[in-house]
């Protein structure tokens, strides 16, 4: 399995689980009635980050520390605040509190989907890393 592709379900399952579980995921399809236009767009962009129930059992349990541990190793040596490669620095990231860095976590989150890194010719994480 490919580590890039684990980091980022796991990930996902940490940023969904701080929605609130009460709460059905019908609810999250449909704004509520006289909503501001920021509510409507959190409303639309939910469903993407929250992983449903039955993909989450599939997802291995991974220490969000052990993840964060993977960003700082494979990550920090080009992201962090002398080089700020990208424009971002991931030298304070970590995955425990992806939810109060949505936007770090989501730049994170489309690089690891699109493949772009680590870069090509930079170290990356061994497929066995976060099993």
């Amino acid at each position: 399995v490919n580590v890039v592709l684990v980091a980022l379900g796991v990930l996902l399952v940490l940023v969904g689980q701080a929605a609130d579980a009460a709460v059905a995921p019908q609810q999250f399809l449909a704004p509520a009635t006289g909503a501001t236009s920021e509510v409507r767009l959190a409303a639309t962009v939910v469903p993407e980050t929250v992983v449903p129930v039955g993909i989450r059992a599939v997802v291995p349990d991974v220490q969000a520390e052990a993840l964060t541990d993977v960003v700082q190793q494979y990550c920090t040596g080009c992201h962090n605040p002398a080089r700020l490669t990208g424009n971002l620095s991931l030298a304070d990231f970590e995955v425990e509190r992806a939810p109060e860095m949505a936007q770090t976590a989501e730049k994170v989150i489309q690089k690891l989907r699109a493949g772009m890194m680590p870069p090509q010719g930079r170290p990356r994480p061994a497929g066995d890393t976060l099993m």
